[in-house]
Formats: structure tokens, sequence, C-alpha cells
């Protein structure tokens, strides 16, 4: 099965396992070489990956890896993402400044300095 598998089949693992893709109209040359080797060779390099857990996915002129992933982990991960929403939606409505590049300190929120106390 090895002697079948394209010279470039290990640069085509460390650019997709790095999350990246491979498109055809790429401006790199050597990127659009690796995307047309995969192409040509797209059936035996999806079952060789396939092997390390890596899908070879193809899309409309690129491809990616994805992962098999048991349902439950995608739930949880929904849920997780879910929480974050909430957290997002929290400081939204608690501060109005709260968007892009807005950073946070815990004086602003949690601390209130006696000096500011009114005594009466």
């Amino acid at each position: 099965m090895i002697d079948n598998l394209p010279v470039q089949t290990a640069q085509i693992y460390d650019y997709l396992s790095k999350g990246n893709f491979l498109c055809s109209n790429t401006s790199v040359k050597e990127l659009r070489t690796l995307f047309s080797v995969v192409e040509d060779n797209f059936e035996r390099l999806r079952d060789y990956f396939s092997h390390i857990n890596f899908v070879l996915e193809q899309g409309n002129n690129y491809f990616y890896f994805s992962r098999k992933e048991p349902r439950a982990t995608l739930e949880q991960k929904l849920q997780r993402f879910f929480a974050w929403i909430d957290i997002m939606d929290f400081f939204c409505t608690y501060d109005t400044a709260f968007g892009p590049g807005f950073t946070f300190s815990p004086a602003r929120y949690w601390y209130v300095p006696v000096s500011t106390w009114i005594w009466r």
C-alpha cells in the first residue's frame, strides 16, 4: 500500500494536520502542486489517512482533514459553546463597552475602592 502513495504524502499530512486546507486557486506554487497530487490520488490518500483517524474531505476545489468524533463528544462541545455564549451575553448586557479589543481587569468588575464609598 505504501508503494502506491505519492512522494508528497508527508508534506500533505504536515500541511493539512495543522488545520489548513488545500485549494485549487492558491497563489503558492507548492500548495497548487500538493492540491494536484491529492486530486490525482484522492482515493488512495483517503484510505491511507483513515488508518490514523484523519478523514480526507473533498469540497468544491479544496481538500481538508476532519476527525471522526463520537456524538457525545460533539454534544459536549456544543454545550460548552452555548455556555460561553451565555457568558458573552452577560458581559454585553452588563457593560455596553464590551466588544472586540475589550480587555478585562478584575478591578473593573469586582473591586470598588473604599475611597469611593459615600459615608452618611
